[in-house]
């Protein structure tokens, strides 16, 4: 083959190849919770947590799941905190956050348990039901809403999608208008988005109303593809004593530039 043919079927190709790309990413995203439409989840390997971000003209989407014994207690029975900083910036301070409450009490949840390999059919029941449980969602920091909760069934256009799937891994899809984070769609801009697992009270009822988030103090921060930055646990959470990755919060950070 001459070089200019070559050359030429190469750039056919990647042209070929982007144009896959592109279509796979700008699919509309439906926030059900089942991942459908994600293919690049990012792994943060000490946690067990894999995630993604998205955008289109109107909306910033996020993916988490969750698939590490000890992790998926900790959401279950503390909850989590996501906080969006639309400077780009790794402070919590300045950003948006969205608390999701512990959804129910340590004890109970601490009964159910399953190996990297195989998950029994009742903690995979109880996974399933569990997460039905959500209702609401406390915002902070939006300026276009007061401090509030809000249910998950709002008129500000935040949307909430969760679900087990059939490893026993739980599910979160959420979408957020980039008008109630001051972002257009027509302009490009890093933000730093942070995942924290709220610090769980492993000693008394968690109390939805009085707990919600439930956040302590920040853990180190994370990166992509792990790193072991973002908190302890080991990939069977379900053995041994996993108190000191409960009764602390830990965290781990990104960055994302919007398309």
């Amino acid at each position: 083959m001459k070089p200019t043919k070559y050359f030429s079927s190469l750039i056919v190709l990647l042209c070929l190849s982007v144009n896959a790309i592109s279509q796979t990413t700008a699919q509309k995203i439906k926030v059900n919770g089942l991942l459908e439409e994600w293919s690049n989840l990012l792994n943060h390997k000490s946690t067990g947590s894999f995630y993604e971000f998205y955008n289109d003209q109107k909306n910033l989407y996020v993916a988490l799941k969750f698939t590490d014994d000890a992790y998926i207690k900790k959401v279950i029975a503390g909850g989590l905190t996501l906080s969006i900083n639309t400077n780009g910036k790794r402070n919590i301070k300045e950003a948006y956050q969205i608390k999701f409450s512990p959804i129910e009490d340590y004890r109970t949840t601490r009964q159910f348990t399953s190996s990297p390999t195989k998950i029994d059919s009742s903690t995979l029941a109880h996974r399933q039901q569990v997460l039905t449980k959500i209702k609401e969602l406390q915002l902070i920091n939006f300026t276009q809403i007061p401090d509030s909760i809000i249910s998950i069934y709002n008129t500000y256009g935040i949307k909430l999608g969760a679900k087990a799937d059939e490893k026993g891994n739980l599910n979160y899809e959420l979408s957020i208008p980039l008008e109630q984070l001051k972002l257009s769609g027509d302009i490009k801009t890093e933000i730093a988005i942070n995942i924290q697992f709220n610090a769980v009270d492993v000693n008394r009822r968690a109390n939805t109303n009085n707990n919600r988030g439930g956040a302590g103090g920040m853990g180190g921060g994370g990166n992509r593809n792990g790193g072991g930055q973002g908190g302890g646990g080991n990939r069977n959470g379900g053995q041994g004593n996993n108190d000191l990755i409960y009764s602390a919060a830990n965290d781990f950070w990104d960055k994302y530039k919007t398309q």
